[in-house]
Parts: C-alpha cells; structure tokens; sequence
C-alpha cells in the first residue's frame, strides 16, 4: 500500500496558507509537549540563545551587539573557537577588546578542557550510580 502525498498548492496564496496553517500545527505540537515536559522548554529555548549568541557573534562580531550580550557572546566557548580558527587562517574579522577576545587561540583549547574537567567527573559518577 502506497500512501500519495497531497497536491501542492497552485497559487502564491494558497502556498502561504498552507505554510501559516503548517506552522501553527507545528506550534501547537510543541506548546502540548512542552506542557507535557517543561524540561524540554529550556533546552529550547538554551538552544535559540545559543544560535544567536554564535551567529551574532560569527557574522558581526561582539562589537556591534550591545554591551552585555556582546560580553557573553565574547566568552561563549563556540565564539572563542570561531575567533581562533579566523586567527589562524588569517583573516581575524572583528576582534574584540577584552582579554577574551585577545586570547581567542588560548580559550579555544582551554574551554573544551574545562568543560571536560567539570563535567567528565559528574558523568562518570552518574554512570557508576546508574548500574547499581
């Protein structure tokens, strides 16, 4: 048994009901499931914050953002790895002022690490207790 897909829309105004009906549904799907599972909630919306702070920060730099969020844009790990690699090829782009941005290279090896020192203890002792 095949299932057939619905024609597509013909006109320009048919297409945009649809996408406005689309999206809607999609909408709805995820208010239920968030509301069903708040914890999903916040890794959502950590993960919008995340796509702006790095492509604010890839595509105009710390400077052109305002104070506060080009400061937590210049210290996001990805910001600092994004920085390191245009050192390296040459083309360093708009560096910031701060000693995050002056040390790009440095903080690209050191947050991984970091992070990896933090949270590689806490995983293995969650595993570990996991088992039992």
């Amino acid at each position: 048994m095949t299932v057939q897909a619905p024609p597509l829309p013909e006109t320009a105004l048919q297409r945009l009901r649809w996408a406005l009906v689309d999206a809607w549904i999609v909408t709805g799907r995820d208010l239920a499931h968030w509301a069903r599972q708040p914890a999903t909630l916040v890794l959502n919306l950590a993960f919008m914050v995340m796509v702006v702070l790095l492509f604010g920060y890839l595509f105009g730099g710390a400077m052109t953002m305002p104070g506060w969020l080009g400061a937590v844009a210049e210290w996001n790990p990805l910001s600092a790895t994004v920085s390191a690699t245009r050192e390296l090829f040459g083309n360093p782009g708009l560096g910031g002022v701060s000693w995050a941005g002056q040390h790009a290279p440095l903080l690209a090896v050191g947050w991984p690490l970091l992070i990896l020192a933090v949270f590689l203890p806490l995983a293995v002792h969650r595993w570990q207790r996991l088992s039992r």
